[in-house]
């Protein structure tokens, strides 16, 4: 399935695709490819990219933006890519930090603001967890964040991608609502 992943994020980073859903289980390593990797790979070519990604936890949206940064700032990555860009010493944050070249990557969570925040592409990871998708509540307070919040987000709405990665976890998940709300939009 990583080949058949990576297909799919290539045609989000041409803008031939801008809402990609994927499910799959637990332990498949969609975080680590499509919230961590991904958003470094774009970088190597649209070092101006903004990125924002969320999930049910401002500890784990905040954990995949250490491990991103850990992975620009490696020295592997600095010995391959480091003449493209360097990262932003005036903002240079586990939650949020730019490059020189205008990108910026921000880390929040459904329970956490994005005001004042844009981004080109918005990476939802796991934005409920299991015991989350039970509740009805918390399942229409996500899927309301989605609709209202995250929407707004989007810098310019004619080009900028959602990828949204999660495990099934009810009818009514963020899967289930975008499918329902967006019919025919989501691949």
């Amino acid at each position: 399935h990583y080949d058949y992943l990576c297909e799919h994020l290539t045609l989000v980073k041409q803008r031939r695709l801008l809402r990609l859903i994927v499910n799959v289980p637990p332990r498949t390593l969609k975080s680590t490819i499509i919230t961590i990797a991904y958003p470094v790979w774009v970088w190597l070519t649209e070092p101006g990219h903004n990125f924002m990604a969320a999930s049910y936890s401002r500890e784990l949206s905040t954990e995949h933006s250490l491990k991103r940064r850990t992975l620009l700032q490696s020295r592997w990555f600095q010995q391959l890519w480091g003449d493209r860009f360097r990262m932003s010493a005036d903002r240079n944050q586990v939650d949020q930090f730019m490059n020189t070249r205008g990108g910026e990557m921000i880390a929040t969570s459904t329970n956490a603001t994005a005001m004042g925040r844009g981004c080109d592409t918005a990476i939802l990871d796991d934005l409920l967890n299991v015991d989350q998708a039970l509740s009805s509540a918390e399942r229409t307070r996500t899927n309301n964040w989605i609709d209202s919040t995250l929407r707004s987000r989007l810098d310019e709405p004619a080009i900028g991608s959602i990828i949204l990665v999660m495990q099934r976890l009810h009818e009514l998940d963020p899967t289930g609502h975008l499918l329902e709300q967006e019919p025919g939009a989501w691949t």
